[in-house]
C-alpha cells in the first residue's frame, strides 16, 4: 500500500523542489530546473539532434552542388530548408519536451523522425502560434514604414508578449494535453507578470540568435561543416528554449489546484494524444 501511495504521489511538486516561491512563480527556480533538464538530458539531446543535423546539411549541400542556377538554387534552397527544419523541430522539441517534464513513459529518440498524434498537435500548435505571430511581424513591418522606429519597437514587444502568452500550447500537446490558444492565455494569466518577463526575453533573444547563426554561413561560406554547425546550433538553441518553456509550464501547473493539475499533466503516465 505504502509503494503504491508513493507511485500516484510521484508528482511535479513532490518529485522535485517546487518551482514556485511563496506560492509565485520563480523565474530563477524556473531557470535552475531548465539547466538541470539539460545536464540530465545532454546525451538524449545529442543523439535527438544528430538525425536532423545530418538531413539539414545534406539538403544544403544537394542544393549547393547541383548545379541548380544560383538564384533559383538559394530560393530552393530557402524554402525546402525552412520546412524540413520546423518538420524536424516539432519531433524534437515534443520529444524534450516530454523528457524535461519527467514522464514515466518517455518517448523514444526515434519519435524525432517517425511521428505520433502528439507531434501532430504539436505542429497544429506551432502552426497557429506562428500564424499569428507571422501576422504580428507584417503588422510591425508595415507600421516600421508608415509610423518610424518606435511603432517597430512596439510591435517586436507586442509580439514577445503573445509569444509568452501562447507558447504553453508546445509542452501541453507534448504530454498529451493539446490546448487550445485560449487555454494557454488562460493558464498564463496567474503570472503573467514574470511568464512575460521570463519567455518574452527568451523571444526577444531568439530574434538576436537566429539572425547571428545564419549569418556565419554568410561570413565563412557555404560547405558541409558550416552547414552542420549552423544546424547544431540551431537545435541546440531550440533544446534551451524548451527545456525553459517545460519547466515554466510545471510552475504555472503547480498553481494550479490538485484536482485539476491532470488537465495538464498526467500524473498516472498515460496519454490522451499519443496514437501511433
Amino acid at each position: 500500500m505504502g509503494g503504491q501511495v508513493t507511485e500516484h504521489n510521484s508528482t511535479i511538486d513532490s518529485r522535485d523542489h517546487s518551482l514556485l516561491r511563496n506560492g509565485r512563480l520563480s523565474i530563477r527556480k524556473v531557470l535552475l530546473r531548465a539547466a538541470i533538464s539539460l545536464i540530465r538530458n545532454a546525451v538524449p539531446i545529442l543523439l535527438a539532434m544528430l538525425a536532423p543535423v545530418m538531413i539539414l546539411t545534406l539538403i544544403g549541400e544537394f542544393f549547393l552542388t547541383n548545379g541548380v542556377p544560383w538564384s533559383a538554387s538559394v530560393v530552393a534552397l530557402s524554402v525546402v530548408t525552412y520546412v524540413a527544419f520546423i518538420l524536424l523541430w516539432v519531433g524534437f522539441a515534443s520529444v524534450l519536451h516530454a523528457r524535461f517534464l519527467d514522464r514515466r513513459e518517455r518517448p523514444p529518440l526515434w519519435r524525432v523522425l517517425i511521428w505520433s498524434r502528439t507531434q501532430l498537435d504539436f505542429l497544429i500548435g506551432i502552426l497557429k502560434v506562428l500564424g499569428l505571430i507571422v501576422l504580428m511581424n507584417v503588422v510591425v513591418v508595415v507600421a516600421a514604414v508608415v509610423a518610424g522606429p518606435l511603432a517597430q519597437l512596439i510591435g517586436v514587444l507586442a509580439a514577445s508578449f503573445v509569444w509568452a502568452r501562447l507558447s504553453m500550447v508546445f509542452p501541453g500537446a507534448s504530454v498529451g494535453r493539446p490546448l487550445a490558444l485560449e487555454d494557454s492565455w488562460s493558464l498564463t494569466s496567474n503570472a503573467r507578470g514574470r511568464v512575460v518577463i521570463l519567455l518574452g526575453s527568451l523571444y526577444l533573444v531568439a530574434q538576436i540568435f537566429v539572425p547571428m547563426v545564419l549569418g556565419l554561413v554568410l561570413f565563412f561560406g557555404s560547405n558541409w561543416y558550416i552547414e552542420a554547425a549552423v544546424a547544431a546550433l540551431m537545435f541546440g538553441g531550440a533544446a534551451v528554449v524548451a527545456a525553459v518553456l517545460s519547466a515554466t509550464y510545471q510552475a504555472l501547473v503547480e498553481m494550479r489546484p490538485q484536482h485539476v493539475r491532470d488537465t495538464y499533466i498526467p500524473e498516472d503516465g498515460s496519454r490522451l494524444a499519443d496514437t501511433s
